[in-house]
């Protein structure tokens, strides 16, 4: 089932591509966004949406600490705890 908050979250990305992101560790990267993946500029790591889908769900949950890593989660939730994103 299709998560509306998570559709809103998802064009947001999409209109951030570019911009200046920070981990929670102060290191800078930017990101290439494709309509199901994004690709970070640190690395040119692929992370999927489906990953960024997760981290979402889990963020909601509070269960971010707890879960299993994913790859590129680091990034992932520098991009949506960010205030342009939320």
């Amino acid at each position: 089932m299709r998560d509306p908050a998570f559709d809103l979250v998802w064009q947001k990305v999409a209109q951030l591509e570019g911009a200046e992101f920070r981990s929670a560790k102060g290191v800078g990267f930017t990101y290439r966004y494709g309509r199901t993946y994004v690709v970070v500029s640190a690395g040119h790591q692929s992370v999927p949406k489906t990953f960024f889908e997760k981290i979402f769900q889990r963020l909601k949950n509070g269960t971010v600490d707890s879960s299993p890593v994913l790859q590129g989660q680091t990034y992932i939730l520098a991009i949506l705890t960010d205030l342009r994103v939320r």
